[in-house]
């Protein structure tokens, strides 16, 4: 798997977070096996008009994980062939997206066109390992204590000559690697390998731009009551939406007594550190369970949710 760089890794910004971007180029390239290929279309200019910079302004512990990166390419792209004349295409809003102004000058765009080309022609699966920048590849998603990371560039598309069309993931986090879809979605999001209970259920073709992936909607305010089983029983058990913390109704200042139908109870949540909530502020939503239980969840009266709308998103 060939390997290549986003420029605006290598922009001058606090020492702690260049550090920890190139770590995560660093370690998926051991996890995954990527060749950091020294393609000439880019490589030389990225070390000489922005790698040297950034260099001069770090630290010495700093300056070696940079080095690092460096030594992590072969000496050589003489084992890749050189394009020829009408290589390929490649789609140039994307190119422009992540490598045109305001952050980058404008040669990149054509620099980093041609080197994914190359490294495609090769025959070999291709990344591009970039940054998330605000208001050029990502949108930040807040709502209530809620916060999402939308991709808005997850793949570079071209087609080099007798080839046909291919696309270039973008990598942010080595997890994109295993769970590509995550180079979209949040990476955060559950999936069934990680065991989860309720796993984010992935688009058929998530990598279309068609797909709606993200959405805010408001959830309807409206008071709970409590169920004559105690809760925690068997008979019928209450969780929380994510993470999946107990709710404990509470009367009398005694957790877990049982309640009439027709009171209101208060209603607290381990996971907001145990303090009783007023049902009024509250947006509690009943949906069926397993087993015919229901299934309470305890949200902001503004939620965002990742689509479609399925169990285990995180809100």
């Amino acid at each position: 798997m060939i390997g290549l760089l986003d420029p605006t890794l290598f922009l001058a910004r606090a020492e702690a977070e260049v550090v920890s971007d190139l770590e995560v180029v660093l370690r998926a390239c051991r996890e995954h096996n990527i060749e950091l290929t020294p393609l000439r279309e880019y490589w030389p200019a990225l070390w000489s008009e922005i790698g040297s910079a950034l260099e001069s302004q770090l630290s010495a512990e700093a300056k070696r994980t940079l080095q690092a990166v460096r030594r992590a390419a072969p000496s050589s792209d003489a084992h890749i062939a050189a394009l020829s004349a009408n290589a390929g295409v490649a789609w140039r809003r994307g190119f422009t997206v992540l490598f045109g102004g305001p952050h980058l000058q404008l040669p990149w765009t054509d620099r980093m066109a041609l080197a994914v080309i190359r490294a495609v022609s090769s025959g070999q699966q291709v990344v591009m390992f970039c940054r998330r920048m605000n208001g050029r590849n990502l949108v930040i998603h807040t709502a209530g204590n809620s916060t999402l990371h939308e991709n808005t560039r997850w793949v570079l598309h071209v087609q080099p000559s007798g080839v046909g069309p291919r696309q270039v993931l973008c990598v942010y986090h080595p997890r994109n690697l295993r769970e590509p879809w995550t180079a979209r979605f949040d990476w955060r999001l559950p999936t069934v390998a990680d065991g989860a209970r309720y796993p984010f259920c992935v688009p058929n073709q998530w990598w279309k731009g068609s797909i709606t992936a993200f959405r805010t909607v408001a959830s309807r305010p409206r008071l709970g009551r409590c169920p004559r089983q105690r809760v925690g029983s068997p008979e019928h058990q209450w969780r929380c939406r994510v993470p999946l913390g107990r709710l404990h109704p509470q009367r009398g200042g005694a957790t877990g007594d049982r309640c009439r139908p027709d009171q209101r109870c208060r209603i607290r949540c381990a996971f907001d550190g145990g303090e009783p909530r007023p049902p009024a502020p509250c947006a509690i939503r009943q949906a069926g369970g397993r087993d015919g239980c229901g299934v309470v969840m305890l949200r902001p009266c503004s939620t965002i949710e990742s689509a479609p709308h399925t169990e285990g998103t995180l809100r």
